[in-house]
């Protein structure tokens, strides 16, 4: 996922899930053929203090624009509540985790999605924050392509490929797909890569049309 985070003033932060499109998937995209190494949560909770010592207590979590999804059910995938400790590290880990409020837009098609964080002092050393949620117009898979590949056919990659044409956009289906890729063994795992292209706005479609081309790399 690709983020960007920013001081604003009066306390105001900025998190936009697509800056540019054709990035959005990047950070998902080291690793795809090994299993991820766990970090124990105490070790993770070292790194979180070592890094932001003016730790504090969350207040009140008001999500603002939310249609698709309830107040409720975003501050259950946030996983944090009035009361936990506030780690503006730990809310981004949040943020863009796996099964995260971010992945879980971005897998309904919305990946214009982009939230603006709003940070309030309160009493008790707590911090009161307001999300405003932009879920913006939903995309869907136009074509979707094979660049790269010489030796291996482009319809045996296409047939491990699980996002396909006419599909809405969705982050989990093509870090899948990389991973089905990798597992075939015949191409470098690291030099896989989609190239995302969201194709011009119709001013009478409901959605912007993404066309995905699959870039990869043959071992020699």
């Amino acid at each position: 996922m690709v983020y960007k985070l920013r001081s604003l003033p009066g306390q105001k932060l900025f998190f936009a899930i697509l800056i540019p499109v054709a990035a959005l998937l990047l950070l998902s995209f080291s690793y795809f053929a090994n299993t991820p190494t766990l970090v124990s949560s105490s070790l993770q909770n070292k790194e979180i203090h070592s890094v932001d010592q003016s730790i504090t207590k969350i207040g009140n979590i008001n999500w603002v624009n939310n249609k698709v999804y309830s107040s409720a059910e975003l501050t259950r995938m946030l996983g944090l509540k009035k009361g936990d400790e506030y780690s503006k590290i730990d809310f981004e880990k949040r943020l863009i985790a796996e099964n995260g409020v971010s992945t879980i837009y971005i897998d309904k098609g919305y990946l214009f999605f982009n939230i603006e964080i709003a940070e309030t002092p309160a009493s008790n050393n707590c911090t009161d924050l307001t999300l405003t949620v932009n879920e913006g117009v939903r995309g869907k898979i136009g074509n979707v392509s094979i660049k790269g590949n010489k030796l291996v056919s482009t319809q045996e990659i296409l047939n491990h490929i699980m996002i396909h044409s006419g599909d809405l956009f969705s982050k989990t289906k093509i870090v899948q797909s990389i991973r089905a890729l990798s597992m075939m063994g015949q191409f470098d795992p690291e030099t896989i890569r989609p190239d995302i292209i969201p194709l011009p706005e119709k001013a009478d479609s409901e959605f912007v049309i993404v066309d995905i081309a699959f870039e990869v790399t043959e071992k020699k």
